[in-house]
């Protein structure tokens, strides 16, 4: 069905301490050897938190909750609650509720993202990503249009806000 399936998978296996975690140019907080928390700032440039999204003349906008919910997954216990290709097979849903291929365009998945809430707590999420490309041999100019799911870990998809743009 997908010409390329590109999965990328955050996993900090061996990771027994949170020094031991990686730094992340999105965290806030310490990091020292003092450090009791790492929390992950989703703010985006307005201060709202979530993922804004942009296709057919509109903004799709994902809110993040303001508390982490859904099961907690430790990547010593294998794989996430939600498996990958049940997560993927939920944002195709809702990408094709919300947004369409055209006869020139098509959808494609670029990327499956798991995406730590809260490193301490345990929370993950699911980020999926659509390109809009075009059809083989139709040719196309310009940046493609993204489109982007949010999936709980208990299978929940994020609804986002949905209104035209540019205002």
């Amino acid at each position: 069905m997908f010409r390329t399936l590109f999965i990328v998978v955050v996993i900090f296996a061996g990771c027994q301490s949170q020094q031991d975690l990686p730094s992340h140019p999105s965290a806030t907080g310490n990091a020292s050897e003092n450090a009791t928390s790492i929390e992950f700032d989703h703010r985006i440039a307005d201060g709202s938190t979530g993922v804004p999204s942009y296709a057919e003349q509109k903004q799709f906008f994902v809110e993040l909750p303001d508390k982490p919910v859904g099961p907690i997954w430790s990547s010593d216990a294998g794989n996430p609650p939600l498996p990958a290709a049940n997560a993927i097979r939920l944002a195709i849903e809702q990408r094709n509720r919300l947004v369409g291929d055209t006869e020139d365009l098509v959808w494609s998945l670029e990327s499956a993202s798991i995406v730590p809430w809260q490193y301490e707590t345990g929370f993950w999420y699911w980020h999926i990503t659509f390109d809009l490309n075009p059809r083989p041999g139709r040719g196309g100019t310009g940046i493609p249009a993204r489109f982007d799911v949010i999936v709980l870990m208990d299978g929940t998809v994020l609804q986002p806000t949905i209104k035209d743009y540019p205002d």
